[in-house]
């Protein structure tokens, strides 16, 4: 490997800053010439309602866990699979008698289907973040949902703690 000198070090850096602002100038150029409603209109299909139909989810059950709503919490799940239901029930009990002082769940990537199967199937990473009342810091779990888009919704149709390999 060849050692680049001192002096020219800056120029590297230099040149990948001039490639990374470009191309965000470039991005906000093409973001800006798509009609505003343009999003809001995605086909059912595509990847964008898709994410968007799972960052619904996800913000529907935290707010249920917020407000101590077991049957709002358990709505999205699959009533044709019973076990995830029982799960999902006795999971929102436990997390609920430790009384968090915050809970989230944020989307950590995964597969959202191709969108040419009906139903699309597919699995989210789901990270899971709360803090006890007299935690100073929180803590954050990931589990992985499988996930079904049927009728231009999403159903969680599994729940397993993450494993890293």
């Amino acid at each position: 490997m060849r050692e680049v000198p001192a002096g020219r070090r800056w120029q590297g850096w230099a040149g990948g800053l001039a490639l990374a602002v470009a191309a965000v100038i470039g991005f906000m150029a093409v973001d800006a010439d798509e009609p505003s409603g343009a999003r809001a209109g995605a086909s059912p299909d595509s990847p964008e309602r898709r994410q968007r139909l799972v960052d619904e989810l996800l913000e529907r059950r935290a707010a249920a866990f917020s407000a101590g709503d077991e049957a709002a919490w358990l709505a999205d799940v699959d009533p044709r699979h019973p076990e995830i239901v029982a799960y999902e029930r006795s999971r929102f009990r436990n997390l609920q008698g430790l009384r968090p002082s915050f809970f989230r769940l944020f989307p950590g990537g995964g597969y959202l289907g191709d969108g040419q199967s009906e139903p699309a199937r597919g699995h989210v990473y789901v990270r899971q973040m709360m803090r006890l009342p007299d935690d100073t810091d929180g803590v954050v779990n990931i589990h992985t949902w499988s996930i079904t888009f049927r009728d231009g919704e999403v159903v969680v149709t599994g729940i397993r703690a993450f494993q890293r390999p």
